[in-house]
């Protein structure tokens, strides 16, 4: 059923994602069942077998025809048995509220059904009532109270005032000393700053707070930008050297606290249309009037509007065609072909069924938004247009190759682009250190130089080159590698395990200096060090009169921890 639904790519792909062990915790619940993908991202599937049918919905951002391959992976993980039964209540916390699934039947729905869902949601939830009648009640745009100049000058002066010393940070954080772990040992400092001027800010977010549960949306959203600009224009260079240098982080994680919290209020409620595009209009209107060239001067010149920080927002509020074409004429009527809300435009797109614009958007600004680049990836690997799915790949690889490291991995295959494909598997070798993807190196020595990586390897990451030599039978190199460290490794247990049997004298010898020496250290922390050495000691079969003959003569010692120690490990 599942290679039925899905494009021949994301059946493959799919298969590729399970025997990778991508797929995370399997939960059933009657005939539905939960999982979490680790693709791009870590993706919400969910999969209905109760009717006739396979229904599925996923968290990722595919939308081209049949099912996505992280629906494949864990469809494959349910054939396999591969899951734990579950409470109704745990995989219904989980499920996706929209998707596919949602999609397919809603419309299909009747009327009288929907009303019976409605009415009994409303007579359970007093939130939801009290949301439907706000709705209903604002359907018109509400008339704007709060000026956001005020609030900007109120926050800037407010926090002008502000004294920022080591003394008054320091007083800070002992009248608060609860919060702070370490206040006698330092490294509380940006801590407590940070904690200062969210205390500050938040008769602001309570006013937002307060504005939100009256359903005041479009003042509520005209508050915190008041906060925004007001954060942007305070003058930092009265405070002290130290916290002057971490002046702008401060303030940036101040805002994006009060504006989390203000997307979470959106997420959870329903908004009016009317309500919606006046806060993106409100956006709009301010990006404009700071970032237009003509804009340079007076109090307002320090004020930037980052528009891609207010996209997971406005994303919030498109939720449907209506809102969706309100949101394309507004940023039309702005001229707003912006790469901060290009992930925006795509989402309009969607919402608005036309491909052609979603296309046309996607190929403009995937060069300057990862997200963006990775949708039309996969786009192209649906379409299987395999020509610029590559050459999107490199240039996108060139851009950001620690973050498409992954999803790229998952849509290039070897026969694709070879050089590319060994590319990325070294990459992915070298980051996850995992002997599967070493030995599928090994396949293309053409391509792949196998000495520069084990070196690298032995430079950066000691556990994956010893494990790398025991897989190859190096073990002559291992135990060279042994004694270079041997002083300077806090743990040599690691580099010896390997070759305990091959060279067993050396290896014992070793071992027991250490233990020896961490007996003479004294302390239960240091007895416990021994007993492990001992334990690896006890693996080496041609050593055991000698091991037996140690063992009898530490546990003859008059050190009661140390032999309890060895009690636990089982060496006596």
């Amino acid at each position: 059923m599942l290679k039925e639904l899905a494009t021949t790519q994301s059946y493959e792909k799919g298969k590729d994602l399970y025997a990778y062990g991508a797929v995370e915790q399997v939960e059933k619940q009657g005939d539905s069942y939960q999982a979490r993908v680790q693709g791009s991202y870590l993706y919400q599937v969910w999969i209905d077998l109760s009717g006739d049918e396979l229904h599925a919905t996923c968290s990722c951002p595919y939308d081209y025809g049949g099912i996505c391959k992280h629906i494949v992976a864990a469809g494959l993980a349910i054939t396999a048995g591969e899951y734990t039964e579950t409470g109704a209540t745990e995989l219904q916390k989980q499920a996706p509220e929209a998707g596919e699934f949602f999609a397919s039947i809603y419309p299909h729905a009747h009327p009288a059904q929907k009303e019976a869902f409605l009415q009994q949601m409303l007579r359970k939830n007093e939130s939801l009532r009290l949301q439907f009648v706000q709705f209903l009640q604002n359907q018109k745009e509400q008339p704007a109270k709060v000026q956001i100049e005020h609030i900007r000058d109120e926050v800037t002066d407010m926090l002008n005032a502000l004294e920022v010393t080591f003394d008054s940070i320091n007083d800070f954080a002992f009248q608060h000393e609860d919060r702070y772990d370490n206040l006698y040992g330092g490294g509380w400092e940006e801590d407590a700053l940070q904690d200062l001027v969210e205390e500050e800010l938040n008769p602001y977010t309570l006013h937002i707070e307060q504005c939100l549960s009256q359903a005041e949306w479009v003042d509520a959203f005209r508050l915190l930008l008041g906060v925004y600009e007001g954060l942007q224009l305070c003058d930092v260079s009265e405070w002290e050297d130290y916290f002057s240098d971490v002046a702008e982080e401060t303030k940036e994680l101040a805002f994006e606290a009060i504006l989390q919290e203000f997307e979470q209020h959106i997420e959870q409620q329903v908004l009016p249309p009317s309500a919606a595009s006046a806060i993106m209009a409100t956006l709009f209107a301010r990006w404009s009037r700071y970032e237009h060239p003509a804009r340079s001067a007076g109090r307002g010149a320090a004020i930037r509007y980052e528009l891609e920080r207010f996209e997971p927002l406005l994303m919030l509020l498109v939720t449907d065609e209506a809102t969706a074409q309100a949101a394309r004429v507004q940023l039309e009527g702005y001229s707003l072909q912006h790469p901060g809300l290009a992930v925006l435009m795509l989402h309009i797109a969607r919402l608005l069924n036309a491909p052609d614009l979603w296309l046309k958007t996607a190929r403009r600004f995937a060069p300057e938004r990862m997200e963006v680049a990775l949708q039309l990836m996969q786009y192209y690997q649906q379409q299987e247009e395999e020509e610029p799915l590559l050459e999107l790949a490199q240039e996108a690889y060139q851009n950001w190759p620690e973050k498409l490291l992954e999803p790229l991995f998952s849509l290039i295959t070897y026969e694709m682009d070879p050089a590319l494909y060994v590319q990325l598997l070294t990459e992915m070798a070298h980051k996850h250190q995992d002997l599967a993807s070493y030995k599928e190196l090994k396949q293309y020595p053409q391509l792949f130089d196998i000495q520069a990586f084990i070196q690298q390897q032995r430079a950066e990451n000691p556990h994956y080159y010893i494990a790398i030599m025991e897989e190859e039978g190096r073990y002559e190199e291992l135990l060279e590698y042994a004694k270079e460290d041997q002083d300077s490794a806090w743990d040599l247990i690691p580099y010896l395990r390997p070759i305990l049997n091959v060279y067993p004298r050396y290896c014992f010898q070793l071992l027991k200096s250490k233990a020896l020496s961490y007996v003479e250290f004294r302390g239960r922390s240091n007895y416990q060090r021994a007993c492990r050495h001992l334990v690896e000691m006890k693996k080496i079969t041609s050593m055991q009169a000698d091991f037996q003959q140690l063992v009898q003569q530490m546990y003859s010692a008059r050190l009661p921890a140390l032999k309890d120690e060895m009690r636990q490990a089982g060496l006596v």
